[in-house]
């Protein structure tokens, strides 16, 4: 071929080996771009996506060290998406905490007020307080609430049921009143099937007289117990013994 049809085939077929690293500057480019614009962005979980997305898409032309492990997460005021999502988690804890001590504060300031009153009242002997994991516990101490096998109040209990009934009413939100028997097992010829059965009625007759004597009382806040002989105060093995443990409970619950 001549010199001079050589240069017109040249000219006719220009050099195009600049567009390789013509190409691979755009591309960087293009990168770089999507990651101010990702990085503009607050949503650290979209900007994953869109990384990883990215990464695939340019795995092959060389921007796998870029798109991979070149980008930090995203930091709000200074921390990451992980620390932001333990300390949120952490959070309701510590609001169950303040919770809990708030409602012991106001256990303790109940049985405090009630113990009080009771003291007042001459009523050592006859009712005691204490507290449970169930909220404030009124123990009533007397042995002449029941007769043996009898869940009828008598006049004792009456008199104990009014003065508690006025202990209850501030705090009247959720009540439970529980019977107790001792383990004698009910006679043949009584009313009652069982001692599960003589401890419930005792519970609901000491309930009803204080909506009786106390109108001021809400019978949708409170609910009943039968425990029968099953939680005694002292084992069942002398007539004291069981006397103790013929007995009526009211707990101001918890709130819940």
């Amino acid at each position: 071929m001549s010199k001079r049809n050589k240069k017109k085939h040249e000219e006719e077929h220009p050099d195009e080996t600049w567009l390789v690293p013509y190409s691979d500057v755009l591309t960087l480019l293009l990168a770089l771009f999507i990651v101010l614009f990702a990085s503009s962005t607050i949503d650290a979980k979209k900007f994953e996506q869109m990384m990883q997305t990215f990464a695939i898409e340019f795995n092959g032309g060389g921007m796998s060290g870029i798109l991979d492990g070149g980008v930090k997460p995203i930091e709000q005021g200074g921390k990451s998406e992980k620390q932001i999502k333990t300390e949120d988690t952490a959070k309701p804890d510590v609001a169950k905490s303040d919770s809990s001590n708030q409602g012991n504060i106001r256990l303790n300031t109940i049985r405090n007020v009630i113990d009080t009153n009771i003291a007042n009242n001459n009523m050592k002997g006859a009712i005691g307080t204490h507290i449970t994991e169930e909220g404030v516990v009124i123990e009533i101490l007397t042995t002449a609430l029941f007769e043996t096998g009898s869940a009828k109040l008598t006049p004792t209990a009456k008199e104990i049921a009014e003065f508690v009934s006025k202990q209850i009413e501030p705090y009247s939100q959720n009540i439970l009143i529980a019977g107790h028997t001792d383990n004698e097992a009910v006679a043949s010829s009584s009313r009652f099937s069982s001692n599960w059965d003589l401890s419930a009625k005792r519970a609901i007759n000491f309930m009803e007289y204080m909506f009786k004597i106390n109108p001021k009382l809400n019978p949708m806040n409170f609910g009943i117990a039968g425990y029968a002989q099953y939680k005694p105060l002292l084992p069942n093995i002398t007539a004291y013994n069981k006397r103790e443990n013929r007995r009526i409970e009211v707990t101001i619950l918890k709130d819940r």
